[in-house]
C-alpha cells in the first residue's frame, strides 16, 4: 500500500488533524496518509522567523 507522509510543521495537532482530512479527499482510496506534528516549536506559524524555526524542526522530523 502506498504512503504519503504528512508533516505539520507547527505543534497543532488539529492542524495535523485537517491536513490528514484535506488529503483523504484527494488521495487514492488505497493510499495510507501518515501525519506528524512538531514535536516542539510553536502551535501556530504566523511569521517569517517561526517559518524558518518550523522549516528546521519539520527536518528534523524528516530525517528521523
Amino acid at each position: 500500500m502506498p504512503q504519503i507522509l504528512i508533516a505539520n510543521p507547527n505543534m497543532s495537532t488539529s492542524v495535523t488533524e485537517l491536513l490528514l482530512a484535506s488529503g483523504r479527499r484527494v488521495a487514492s482510496p488505497m493510499t495510507e496518509l501518515v501525519g506528524l506534528t512538531a514535536p516542539r516549536g510553536f502551535p501556530y506559524l504566523s511569521n517569517r522567523v517561526e517559518e524558518l524555526i518550523g522549516g528546521a524542526i519539520c527536518l528534523e522530523m524528516l530525517a528521523e
